[in-house]
C-alpha cells in the first residue's frame, strides 16, 4: 500500500503512529476539530485526557498546521479514505492532539 503524508510535523517528535482507519466521528467546536476512528487506540495516551475522551483525537484550528489537517480530514471524510495519526503526547481541552494526520491511498 502506497502511503502518502499530507501532514507531517506540527511540532517536536513523535513515538506512534495509530493504525490506518476510517474516520467515524468528526465534529468542529469553536477553533477545535473532535475525531474518531474506527480503530482503539493501543498506545499508552497522555495523562491530560479526560477520560471518556480517550478514543478521540483533537486539532487546533486557529493554527496553520491545524487548518492543513482539517483540511485531510475532510479529504478523508469526502473519499472514503483511511488515515493514519500521530500522537503529540499532548491535550487539547482534554482530548489528546494529533501531531500529524496522513491519508493512505
Amino acid at each position: 500500500m502506497k502511503q502518502i503524508l499530507l501532514i507531517l510535523i506540527f511540532s517536536g517528535i513523535s513515538t506512534f503512529a495509530h493504525a490506518a482507519a476510517q474516520i467515524n466521528h468528526f465534529e468542529v467546536n469553536n477553533n477545535i476539530v473532535k475525531f474518531m476512528t474506527s480503530e482503539v487506540k493501543v498506545h499508552s495516551t497522555p495523562t491530560c485526557i479526560t477520560p471518556d475522551l480517550s478514543e478521540f483525537w483533537a486539532v487546533d484550528i486557529d493554527t496553520s498546521e491545524g487548518r492543513a489537517a482539517y483540511s485531510v480530514l475532510l479529504t478523508a471524510i469526502s473519499n472514503g479514505l483511511t488515515i493514519t495519526v500521530q500522537t503529540s503526547d499532548e491535550c487539547l481541552q482534554g482530548v489528546e492532539r494529533a501531531e500529524s494526520v496522513s491519508i493512505q491511498f
